[in-house]
């Protein structure tokens, strides 16, 4: 990876760390991590879940761990804190998936008059004239 794109994204992962959202969420899992029964649940949960991934990915019938995983994510969501988690993973996610958004619209653009992309375009055919 080039350094200057290297410095680019070390400076978007600070902006990152700045945001309300990122900052939730630090608040969060450290929240969870103060309290035993809240780091079982979501143990809990990421076992059910990555066991379920697993099974579908092997193209096993998962029917019975889908029920297993919902039931551990309703009995979770009874606790406060780890709620409270999940709520900032998907906060900070739904940021994360707009700035992706908008990279790939900026990407998308024509290059400005004088300079040429040696980037390929899916639809736009070769770059390279």
């Amino acid at each position: 990876m080039k350094e200057e794109l290297a410095r680019k994204i070390a400076e978007l992962a600070d902006v990152l760390r700045e945001t309300d959202e990122y900052k939730r969420l630090l608040a969060a899992r450290e929240e969870v991590g103060k309290r035993e029964a809240a780091k079982l649940m979501l143990e809990d949960i990421q076992r059910k879940q990555a066991a379920l991934q697993k099974a579908a990915a092997e193209g096993k019938d998962v029917k019975e761990q889908e029920e297993a995983f919902r039931s551990s994510v309703t009995v979770a969501n009874y606790n406060p804190y780890v709620r409270e988690l999940m709520e900032a993973e998907l906060v900070f996610a739904d940021l994360f998936f707009r700035v992706e958004t908008v990279l790939a619209q900026a990407l998308a653009k024509e290059p400005t008059p004088g300079k040429s992309s040696r980037l390929w375009v899916p639809g736009q055919g070769s770059s390279n004239p």
